[in-house]
């Protein structure tokens, strides 16, 4: 129940996004946008400080010293790998980022490795292996919000390009899909405490990809209910897994490591996000580039719609694969 509330809290934030951003945009232009975090971020920070309590420390703990709890060099690595990997695929095919992007393979292995050789490493890569239900879980929240994000992207251009909305409009159609997560959410969590999560997730995989067939579909003149349909299908859906999937993965952990579990699901679901985001940026650029869209620019701009909304398919049904095979809870 109270991952389910979680993720509500994440969604209502989402909800608000698209919406709040469009009429900046159109009252103070984009650049508006990116301040709009700020108080929220500065509010965040004074309820940590004055709500979430200091964890006291077992005389073991005590014990250790920083740079056993904290593994500094892996830490280090890890931020490297990411920026190389993320930073070299959005340049392709230029040969220097391509450099990069091979530098970054090459620190994802030395990641790996030295995880696997320090005391106190950032992710346990041997437990996490022989532990089914959790690495499943992991693999299928990167899958499915890797399958979201994008999609939200693409289609605020495809309802202000092709449609012919506001950016305010288009935000406002594009939070039905948050809105409904928001609202499912908590259900979903509450069911899983009941029944197998598994299915439940399982079942929201599949609403996801059901989403994704009717808003393939979608053409130069489809009715707004169409993309209405299928973003309530999505909401639906990501509904369904999100809290069920969570569950899941931390009622799979010893208690004393929930902590850790908690911060690679978040880790998966950023994962997720940036690396389908880059892909689209990629494929993006390939049919744009850095021009200004045109009318006459709009039929591509449908056909990368569409590639969008197939990757985002894949995606989906990766990650009900995931999902069903994570193996039983109860």
């Amino acid at each position: 129940m109270f991952l389910g509330i979680v993720s509500t809290s994440v969604y209502l934030g989402l909800t608000l996004g698209p919406v709040a951003g469009g009429w900046l945009t159109e009252l103070l232009g984009w650049r508006s946008v990116f301040w709009l975090p700020v108080p929220g971020i500065i509010l965040a920070l004074a309820l940590v400080l004055r709500f979430v309590p200091t964890t006291p420390r077992t005389e073991q703990d005590s014990s250790l010293s920083f740079s056993q709890r904290l593994d500094l060099s892996g830490s280090l690595i890890f931020m490297l790998c990411t920026s190389c990997l993320f930073f070299g695929i959005t340049g392709l095919p230029d040969p220097r980022f391509m450099g990069v992007l091979f530098a970054g393979i090459v620190l994802c292995w030395c990641f790996v490795r030295h995880q696997r050789q320090a005391k106190a490493p950032l992710v346990r890569i041997d437990a996490m292996r022989q532990n089914r239900i959790f690495t499943r879980s992991i693999l299928a929240s990167i899958c499915m919000y890797g399958a979201s994000f994008p999609v939200l992207f693409i289609l605020s251009l495809y309802l202000q390009y092709i449609q012919g909305l506001s950016p305010g409009e288009a935000g406002s159609i594009i939070l039905i899909q948050a809105l409904l997560m928001a609202c499912i959410a908590p259900v979903a969590g509450r069911l899983s405490d009941r029944y197998e999560a598994r299915v439940i997730a399982t079942v929201g995989c599949g609403m996801f990809v059901l989403g994704f067939v009717v808003l393939f579909f979608a053409g130069m003149s489809s009715p707004l209910w169409q993309i209405k349909l299928g973003l309530c299908l999505l909401g639906i859906g990501f509904g369904l897994f999100s809290s069920p999937n969570n569950n899941a993965a931390m009622g799979s952990v010893d208690p004393a490591r929930l902590g850790i579990a908690a911060a690679l699901l978040n880790l998966a679901r950023t994962a997720g996000n940036m690396f389908s985001t880059t892909i689209m940026v990629v494929i993006f650029n390939h049919y744009f580039g850095e021009k200004v869209l045109q009318p006459e620019d709009y039929p591509q701009l449908l056909v990368v719609v569409k590639i969008a909304v197939l990757l985002g398919g894949a995606y989906a049904l990766a990650g009900g694969y995931f999902s069903l095979t994570r193996g039983r809870m109860r």
